[in-house]
């Protein structure tokens, strides 16, 4: 019993270290939307559309982590596909720099 507790506690301490992580890359990217990219004249690094069966924040939170890696500034992020009934959520997400 006691090492299904220790087992548990690691999993969940994993979790909201990448979690942190996440949120920390992410945190230093900011969130626009195309009109704010034009008026900043910033231009567009990357394109890339992004599918979850699960849920549409899945899908956002996995574009977000994708954009942090691009050496990016900014980033807009677009729901292209929500349908429940189907378990299918696609996001688009565009990365700008400087």
């Amino acid at each position: 019993m006691k090492t299904k507790h220790l087992l548990s506690s690691l999993v969940l301490s994993v979790s909201l270290l990448s979690a942190g992580s996440v949120m920390a890359a992410a945190s230093s990217l900011q969130k626009i939307n195309y009109g704010e990219a034009q008026e900043m004249n910033l231009t567009k690094v990357a394109q890339k559309t992004f599918l979850s069966n699960l849920d549409l924040d899945i899908a956002e939170k996995e574009a977000v982590e994708w954009a942090s890696t691009q050496n990016a500034s900014h980033y807009s992020v677009y729901t292209v596909e929500r349908s429940p009934k189907r378990d299918r959520y696609r996001v688009s997400i565009v990365v700008y720099s400087n």
